[in-house]
Protein backbone atom coordinates (compact mmCIF):
# COMPACT_ATOMS: atom_id res chain seq x y z
CA UNK A 1 0.00 0.00 0.00
CA UNK A 2 1.03 3.61 -0.17
CA UNK A 3 1.13 5.51 2.63
CA UNK A 4 -2.10 6.08 4.95
CA UNK A 5 -3.04 9.71 5.53
CA UNK A 6 -5.05 9.77 8.00
CA UNK A 7 -6.98 12.26 10.81
CA UNK A 8 -9.52 12.80 13.42
CA UNK A 9 -12.61 14.76 14.24
CA UNK A 10 -14.71 14.51 17.75
CA UNK A 11 -18.07 14.52 16.89
CA UNK A 12 -18.47 16.20 20.33
CA UNK A 13 -17.22 19.27 19.53
CA UNK A 14 -19.42 22.44 19.50
CA UNK A 15 -18.57 23.23 15.90
CA UNK A 16 -17.10 21.49 12.86
CA UNK A 17 -13.68 22.98 12.72
CA UNK A 18 -12.36 25.28 9.77
CA UNK A 19 -9.20 22.78 9.29
CA UNK A 20 -11.79 19.89 8.77
CA UNK A 21 -12.49 21.52 5.46
CA UNK A 22 -9.11 21.14 4.40
CA UNK A 23 -8.55 17.68 4.21
CA UNK A 24 -6.32 17.41 0.73
CA UNK A 25 -4.59 14.35 0.74
CA UNK A 26 -6.29 12.62 3.85
CA UNK A 27 -7.37 9.06 2.96
CA UNK A 28 -9.52 8.18 5.65
CA UNK A 29 -11.05 10.71 8.10
CA UNK A 30 -11.91 9.06 11.46
CA UNK A 31 -15.09 10.48 13.22
CA UNK A 32 -15.87 9.43 17.10
CA UNK A 33 -18.92 10.18 19.37
CA UNK A 34 -16.89 9.18 22.19
CA UNK A 35 -17.47 6.26 24.80
CA UNK A 36 -20.86 4.94 25.00
CA UNK A 37 -24.29 7.23 25.54
CA UNK A 38 -26.93 5.88 24.00
CA UNK A 39 -27.55 9.64 23.47
CA UNK A 40 -29.55 10.67 20.36
CA UNK A 41 -26.59 13.62 20.16
CA UNK A 42 -24.62 11.79 17.10
CA UNK A 43 -27.27 11.49 14.84
CA UNK A 44 -27.54 14.97 15.05
CA UNK A 45 -23.77 15.79 14.97
CA UNK A 46 -23.07 13.64 12.20
CA UNK A 47 -25.04 15.18 9.41
CA UNK A 48 -23.62 18.58 10.67
CA UNK A 49 -20.59 17.66 10.49
CA UNK A 50 -20.90 15.81 6.72
CA UNK A 51 -22.73 19.34 5.88
CA UNK A 52 -18.95 20.97 6.40
CA UNK A 53 -17.33 18.11 4.88
CA UNK A 54 -19.74 17.50 1.94
CA UNK A 55 -18.16 19.85 -0.97
CA UNK A 56 -14.51 18.36 0.29
CA UNK A 57 -16.15 14.35 -0.34
CA UNK A 58 -17.34 15.54 -3.43
CA UNK A 59 -13.92 17.62 -4.82
CA UNK A 60 -11.80 14.50 -3.19
CA UNK A 61 -12.51 10.73 -4.44
CA UNK A 62 -9.76 9.52 -2.34
CA UNK A 63 -11.22 10.95 1.13
CA UNK A 64 -12.98 8.26 3.67
CA UNK A 65 -15.43 8.39 6.34
CA UNK A 66 -15.32 6.38 9.22
CA UNK A 67 -17.34 6.97 12.05
CA UNK A 68 -18.99 5.80 15.47
CA UNK A 69 -21.79 7.05 16.93
CA UNK A 70 -21.45 6.45 20.99
CA UNK A 71 -23.74 4.20 20.73
CA UNK A 72 -26.13 5.39 18.36
CA UNK A 73 -28.00 3.18 16.11
CA UNK A 74 -26.66 3.61 12.65
CA UNK A 75 -29.86 2.45 11.10
CA UNK A 76 -31.59 5.65 12.35
CA UNK A 77 -28.42 7.96 11.43
CA UNK A 78 -27.68 6.59 8.06
CA UNK A 79 -30.80 8.07 6.22
CA UNK A 80 -30.21 11.19 7.86
CA UNK A 81 -26.21 11.16 6.90
CA UNK A 82 -27.45 10.03 3.40
CA UNK A 83 -29.76 13.06 2.88
CA UNK A 84 -27.37 15.83 4.32
CA UNK A 85 -24.48 13.92 1.51
CA UNK A 86 -27.41 14.03 -1.14
CA UNK A 87 -27.60 17.89 -0.32
CA UNK A 88 -24.16 18.89 -0.71
CA UNK A 89 -24.13 17.19 -3.98
CA UNK A 90 -22.76 13.73 -3.50
CA UNK A 91 -26.10 11.50 -3.81
CA UNK A 92 -23.89 8.47 -5.50
CA UNK A 93 -21.74 8.16 -2.90
CA UNK A 94 -21.60 4.63 -0.86
CA UNK A 95 -22.95 4.97 2.40
CA UNK A 96 -22.29 2.05 4.77
CA UNK A 97 -24.27 0.84 7.66
CA UNK A 98 -23.20 -1.95 10.16
CA UNK A 99 -25.69 -3.93 11.57
CA UNK A 100 -25.49 -6.25 14.86
CA UNK A 101 -23.89 -4.43 17.45
CA UNK A 102 -26.98 -3.99 19.14
CA UNK A 103 -27.45 -7.41 21.14
CA UNK A 104 -30.19 -6.40 23.76
CA UNK A 105 -32.64 -8.42 22.14
CA UNK A 106 -30.27 -11.60 22.48
CA UNK A 107 -29.21 -11.07 26.12
CA UNK A 108 -31.35 -14.31 26.80
CA UNK A 109 -29.57 -16.23 24.06
CA UNK A 110 -26.44 -15.18 25.03
CA UNK A 111 -26.24 -15.96 28.67
CA UNK A 112 -26.28 -19.35 27.45
CA UNK A 113 -22.94 -19.70 26.05
CA UNK A 114 -21.00 -17.01 28.60
CA UNK A 115 -22.03 -15.81 32.01
CA UNK A 116 -21.51 -12.31 30.76
CA UNK A 117 -19.45 -11.55 33.70
CA UNK A 118 -17.98 -8.12 34.90
CA UNK A 119 -15.11 -7.53 33.40
CA UNK A 120 -13.15 -6.08 36.74
CA UNK A 121 -15.10 -7.51 39.66
CA UNK A 122 -15.88 -10.82 38.03
CA UNK A 123 -19.56 -10.83 39.06
CA UNK A 124 -21.79 -13.20 37.00
CA UNK A 125 -24.17 -10.97 35.18
CA UNK A 126 -27.46 -12.77 36.46
CA UNK A 127 -26.75 -11.34 39.77
CA UNK A 128 -27.38 -8.19 38.58
CA UNK A 129 -31.69 -7.23 39.33
CA UNK A 130 -31.51 -4.02 37.41
CA UNK A 131 -33.04 -3.58 34.19
CA UNK A 132 -30.91 -3.43 31.30
CA UNK A 133 -31.72 -0.68 28.70
CA UNK A 134 -28.64 -1.72 26.29
CA UNK A 135 -25.95 -3.46 24.82
CA UNK A 136 -23.33 -2.68 22.46
CA UNK A 137 -21.17 -5.06 21.27
CA UNK A 138 -17.55 -4.19 19.49
CA UNK A 139 -17.24 -5.99 16.36
CA UNK A 140 -14.02 -5.33 16.61
CA UNK A 141 -12.17 -4.12 12.80
CA UNK A 142 -13.47 -6.51 10.80
CA UNK A 143 -16.67 -4.99 10.08
CA UNK A 144 -15.55 -1.62 8.88
CA UNK A 145 -12.77 -3.29 6.98
CA UNK A 146 -14.78 -5.18 5.58
CA UNK A 147 -17.42 -2.24 4.12
CA UNK A 148 -14.13 -0.30 3.35
CA UNK A 149 -12.53 -3.07 0.75
CA UNK A 150 -16.49 -3.15 -0.71
CA UNK A 151 -16.31 0.41 -1.78
CA UNK A 152 -17.95 2.42 1.31
CA UNK A 153 -16.63 5.82 0.85
CA UNK A 154 -18.22 6.49 4.45
CA UNK A 155 -19.02 3.71 7.29
CA UNK A 156 -21.25 3.91 10.16
CA UNK A 157 -21.13 2.07 13.40
CA UNK A 158 -22.67 1.83 16.60
CA UNK A 159 -19.55 1.81 18.45
CA UNK A 160 -15.99 1.31 17.97
CA UNK A 161 -12.79 3.33 19.55
CA UNK A 162 -10.77 5.08 17.37
CA UNK A 163 -7.86 2.11 17.82
CA UNK A 164 -9.91 -0.27 16.09
CA UNK A 165 -11.34 2.19 13.47
CA UNK A 166 -7.98 2.89 12.43
CA UNK A 167 -6.75 -0.62 12.56
CA UNK A 168 -10.17 -1.30 10.19
CA UNK A 169 -9.01 0.84 7.56
CA UNK A 170 -5.22 -0.07 7.83
CA UNK A 171 -6.48 -3.93 7.59
CA UNK A 172 -8.23 -2.87 4.28
CA UNK A 173 -5.65 -1.09 2.59
CA UNK A 174 -2.74 -4.14 3.68
CA UNK A 175 -4.62 -6.86 4.20
CA UNK A 176 -2.91 -8.38 7.69
CA UNK A 177 -4.92 -8.92 10.21
CA UNK A 178 -2.99 -7.53 13.50
CA UNK A 179 -1.58 -4.22 13.53
CA UNK A 180 -1.12 -3.35 16.93
CA UNK A 181 0.78 -0.41 15.39
CA UNK A 182 -2.56 1.00 13.72
CA UNK A 183 -4.18 0.83 16.63
CA UNK A 184 -2.20 2.93 19.14
CA UNK A 185 -2.31 5.31 15.70
CA UNK A 186 -5.89 5.84 16.28
CA UNK A 187 -6.17 5.95 20.22
CA UNK A 188 -3.03 8.66 19.64
CA UNK A 189 -5.18 10.39 17.06
CA UNK A 190 -8.15 10.91 19.18
CA UNK A 191 -5.96 11.70 22.31
CA UNK A 192 -4.38 14.39 21.43
CA UNK A 193 -7.51 15.52 18.74
CA UNK A 194 -7.24 19.05 19.82
CA UNK A 195 -11.10 20.23 19.30
CA UNK A 196 -12.10 17.01 21.69
CA UNK A 197 -14.33 17.80 24.67
CA UNK A 198 -13.15 15.62 27.05
CA UNK A 199 -8.93 15.45 25.77
CA UNK A 200 -7.21 14.94 28.61
CA UNK A 201 -4.00 16.46 26.96
CA UNK A 202 -5.29 19.60 25.97
CA UNK A 203 -3.11 22.52 26.69
CA UNK A 204 -4.28 26.02 26.87
CA UNK A 205 -2.07 27.22 23.63
CA UNK A 206 -3.42 24.62 21.19
CA UNK A 207 -5.87 26.33 19.17
CA UNK A 208 -9.54 24.10 18.23
CA UNK A 209 -8.20 25.78 14.33
CA UNK A 210 -5.43 23.41 14.52
CA UNK A 211 -4.73 19.73 13.11
CA UNK A 212 -3.15 16.79 13.75
CA UNK A 213 -2.54 14.34 10.98
CA UNK A 214 -0.36 11.23 10.89
CA UNK A 215 0.70 9.05 8.17
CA UNK A 216 1.09 5.23 8.39
CA UNK A 217 3.44 3.60 5.85
CA UNK A 218 3.76 0.20 4.03
CA UNK A 219 6.34 -0.61 6.99
CA UNK A 220 4.01 0.41 9.38
CA UNK A 221 5.88 3.33 10.35
CA UNK A 222 4.64 6.29 11.70
CA UNK A 223 4.81 10.51 11.40
CA UNK A 224 2.64 12.86 12.81
CA UNK A 225 1.96 16.19 11.05
CA UNK A 226 0.78 19.47 12.67
CA UNK A 227 1.91 22.28 15.34
CA UNK A 228 4.71 21.57 16.76
CA UNK A 229 2.94 21.18 20.71
CA UNK A 230 0.73 18.67 18.82
CA UNK A 231 2.68 16.49 17.17
CA UNK A 232 5.43 16.61 20.13
CA UNK A 233 2.22 15.36 22.38
CA UNK A 234 1.26 12.70 20.05
CA UNK A 235 4.63 11.22 19.83
CA UNK A 236 5.14 10.82 23.07
CA UNK A 237 1.26 9.42 23.55
CA UNK A 238 1.72 7.40 21.08
CA UNK A 239 4.91 5.19 23.08
CA UNK A 240 2.96 5.79 26.12
CA UNK A 241 0.08 3.48 24.58
CA UNK A 242 -0.68 -0.03 24.48
CA UNK A 243 -2.13 -1.66 21.87
CA UNK A 244 -3.09 -5.31 23.46
CA UNK A 245 -6.24 -6.62 22.57
CA UNK A 246 -7.64 -10.61 21.79
CA UNK A 247 -8.70 -11.09 19.06
CA UNK A 248 -11.27 -14.14 20.25
CA UNK A 249 -13.26 -11.90 22.39
CA UNK A 250 -15.68 -8.95 21.65
CA UNK A 251 -15.98 -6.15 24.26
CA UNK A 252 -19.21 -5.53 24.98
CA UNK A 253 -21.17 -3.19 27.25
CA UNK A 254 -23.93 -3.71 29.12
CA UNK A 255 -26.11 -0.46 30.02
CA UNK A 256 -28.72 -1.01 33.08
CA UNK A 257 -31.32 1.54 35.22
CA UNK A 258 -29.32 2.34 38.34
CA UNK A 259 -32.18 4.56 40.03
CA UNK A 260 -32.75 7.82 39.83
CA UNK A 261 -31.43 11.00 40.51
CA UNK A 262 -31.78 14.77 40.98
CA UNK A 263 -29.10 17.82 40.61
CA UNK A 264 -29.09 21.05 42.04
CA UNK A 265 -26.43 23.12 40.93
CA UNK A 266 -26.22 26.69 44.03
CA UNK A 267 -23.87 29.61 44.01
CA UNK A 268 -22.15 29.70 47.53
CA UNK A 269 -21.29 33.47 47.95
CA UNK A 270 -18.41 32.71 50.94
CA UNK A 271 -16.95 29.31 51.75
CA UNK A 272 -18.66 28.85 55.14
CA UNK A 273 -21.84 28.19 52.76
CA UNK A 274 -20.75 24.53 51.99
CA UNK A 275 -20.44 23.92 55.26
CA UNK A 276 -23.97 25.81 56.10
CA UNK A 277 -25.11 23.32 53.17
CA UNK A 278 -23.65 20.06 54.20
CA UNK A 279 -25.95 20.94 57.70
CA UNK A 280 -28.65 20.70 55.55
CA UNK A 281 -28.07 18.17 54.02
CA UNK A 282 -27.84 16.07 57.05
CA UNK A 283 -31.78 16.23 57.15
CA UNK A 284 -31.70 14.32 53.92
CA UNK A 285 -32.94 10.71 54.13
CA UNK A 286 -29.78 8.54 54.49
CA UNK A 287 -31.04 6.56 51.41
CA UNK A 288 -30.97 9.59 49.11
CA UNK A 289 -27.17 9.85 49.31
CA UNK A 290 -26.61 13.31 49.14
CA UNK A 291 -23.49 13.86 47.57
CA UNK A 292 -21.85 17.43 47.09
CA UNK A 293 -19.20 17.90 44.54
CA UNK A 294 -16.26 19.81 44.51
CA UNK A 295 -17.14 23.32 44.22
CA UNK A 296 -16.00 25.04 41.06
CA UNK A 297 -14.55 28.47 41.45
CA UNK A 298 -16.67 31.21 40.17
CA UNK A 299 -16.68 35.23 40.23
CA UNK A 300 -17.22 35.88 43.82
CA UNK A 301 -18.26 32.63 45.00
CA UNK A 302 -18.01 28.99 43.91
CA UNK A 303 -20.36 26.64 41.57
CA UNK A 304 -21.59 23.74 44.46
CA UNK A 305 -23.56 21.21 43.03
CA UNK A 306 -25.62 18.89 44.99
CA UNK A 307 -26.58 15.17 43.49
CA UNK A 308 -29.64 13.14 45.16
CA UNK A 309 -30.05 9.47 44.57
CA UNK A 310 -32.47 6.68 44.71
CA UNK A 311 -34.08 3.16 43.24
CA UNK A 312 -37.14 5.27 43.87
CA UNK A 313 -38.39 8.41 41.47
CA UNK A 314 -40.98 9.54 43.99
CA UNK A 315 -38.40 9.73 46.59
CA UNK A 316 -35.70 11.51 44.74
CA UNK A 317 -38.64 13.48 43.72
CA UNK A 318 -40.01 15.09 46.76
CA UNK A 319 -36.61 15.21 48.77
CA UNK A 320 -35.49 17.41 45.67
CA UNK A 321 -38.12 19.66 45.80
CA UNK A 322 -38.18 19.52 49.78
CA UNK A 323 -34.49 20.96 48.93
CA UNK A 324 -35.49 23.45 46.75
CA UNK A 325 -37.78 24.74 48.97
CA UNK A 326 -35.36 25.59 51.77
CA UNK A 327 -32.54 26.87 49.70
CA UNK A 328 -35.38 29.18 48.75
CA UNK A 329 -37.04 30.48 51.88
CA UNK A 330 -33.09 30.60 53.38
CA UNK A 331 -31.11 31.17 50.85
CA UNK A 332 -29.77 34.86 52.35
CA UNK A 333 -28.66 32.65 55.28
CA UNK A 334 -27.20 30.33 54.35
CA UNK A 335 -25.02 32.25 51.73
CA UNK A 336 -26.59 29.90 48.83
CA UNK A 337 -28.37 30.56 45.74
CA UNK A 338 -29.72 27.62 43.29
CA UNK A 339 -29.21 28.20 39.76
CA UNK A 340 -31.28 27.53 36.67
CA UNK A 341 -35.04 26.00 36.97
CA UNK A 342 -36.61 23.43 39.72
CA UNK A 343 -34.48 19.92 40.06
CA UNK A 344 -34.96 17.55 37.13
CA UNK A 345 -35.26 13.98 38.07
CA UNK A 346 -33.61 12.19 35.30
CA UNK A 347 -32.83 8.29 35.24
CA UNK A 348 -29.37 6.96 36.46
CA UNK A 349 -27.47 4.63 34.31
CA UNK A 350 -24.26 2.54 35.10
CA UNK A 351 -22.48 0.67 32.70
CA UNK A 352 -21.33 -3.22 32.99
CA UNK A 353 -18.33 -4.08 30.87
CA UNK A 354 -17.63 -7.61 29.67
CA UNK A 355 -16.59 -10.06 27.15
CA UNK A 356 -18.04 -11.94 24.23
CA UNK A 357 -16.90 -14.83 22.25
CA UNK A 358 -16.64 -13.23 18.83
CA UNK A 359 -18.10 -16.12 17.10
CA UNK A 360 -21.41 -15.52 18.98
CA UNK A 361 -21.86 -12.15 17.37
CA UNK A 362 -24.07 -11.81 13.86
CA UNK A 363 -23.52 -8.64 11.89
CA UNK A 364 -23.62 -7.27 8.26
CA UNK A 365 -23.21 -4.73 6.16
CA UNK A 366 -25.54 -2.80 4.51
CA UNK A 367 -23.78 -0.20 1.25
CA UNK A 368 -26.09 1.84 -0.73
CA UNK A 369 -25.73 5.16 -2.52
CA UNK A 370 -26.47 7.71 -0.71
CA UNK A 371 -29.71 8.52 -2.92
CA UNK A 372 -30.66 4.95 -2.61
CA UNK A 373 -30.97 5.69 1.28
CA UNK A 374 -33.11 8.78 1.22
CA UNK A 375 -35.44 6.87 -1.66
Amino acid sequence: MNALRLAHHDLRGPRTPAWARQLEGVDFLLLDAGPLSGGDAPAEQLPRTLRTLGPQLYMDAQLRLVASLAGGDPSIAGPHAAQTLVDTGNPDLPLAVVRGQDVLDRLEELLLHTDLAHAETGQRFVELSAKTVGAIASLGPRAVSQAVKQGARAVLTAHETPAVLCEAVARAATGKRDLPTARKLGQTLADCSPQAVSDTLRRPEWSPEQSLQAELTADLDVEFFGGAELTDSARRRFAETSSAVDPDQSNLTLTYLDGYQARLVLWASEAAARGRLEEVLTNAPPELRPCICPPSAAADGALVEVTLHHANRAKVENAAAELAGVLEVASGVLGLRRIGGPPLVEPRYRQWPTVLPVELLEWSIDIKPAQQWVD
